[in-house]
């Protein structure tokens, strides 16, 4: 598998956010199947600690989530690691990875900037980072159906990364890049 869908669960929407949650898989577009996944929870101290921001509307906004959401995206004390060993960590995870989906002005511009402060070299060309909004509005799908289909909990990064490869893998198709 080459596709990589990725969700980041943060505490600002901009480059510069604390990232809490890390969720991503590798998928197949053609059969929908589901092959290694990553889940980790950052320590947001550490997040802080190297710079990265937090920002009052969206912790407002993370107050309005279910608690059950915010439980997930938390994770238990002892489950978090410090941001550098997480972002190595994976870095690592997508050494396989020709394409990364994920929302290319959210996901990606996070995922690329915290390589940066931490001197993290991608082990991914900068092609590899794909945008599922253009996907979305050129194959017509709304990814809320997913999302209302879903058992799982929104706002859990690993659980929105295995939904957004569900429904991308039908956009490519309908689309004809697969």
């Amino acid at each position: 598998m080459k596709h990589v869908m990725l969700d980041l669960e943060t505490w600002d929407n901009t480059a510069t956010a604390v990232v809490i949650q890390i969720g991503a898989c590798y998928f197949d577009p053609t059969t929908k199947k589901i092959g290694q996944k990553y889940m980790q929870h950052i320590h947001a101290d550490s997040e802080m600690r190297a710079g990265f921001t937090i920002g009052a509307s969206t912790i407002d906004w993370w107050m309005q989530q279910s608690s059950k959401a915010q439980c997930a995206a938390l994770g238990n004390i002892t489950e978090r690691k410090p941001s550098f060993d997480v972002w190595l960590d994976f870095n690592f995870f997508l050494r396989h990875a020709e394409h990364i989906w994920s929302h290319a002005s959210f996901d990606a511009a996070i995922l690329t900037y915290h390589l940066s402060v931490h001197n993290i070299k991608p082990v991914f060309s900068y092609h590899a980072l794909k945008d599922l909004r253009t996907l979305q509005l050129l194959s017509g799908i709304d990814p809320k159906v997913y999302k209302l289909a879903s058992d799982g909990v929104l706002h859990d990064a690993l659980t929105d990364a295995t939904l957004q490869a569900d429904w991308a893998g039908d956009a490519l198709v309908k689309i004809g890049c697969i």
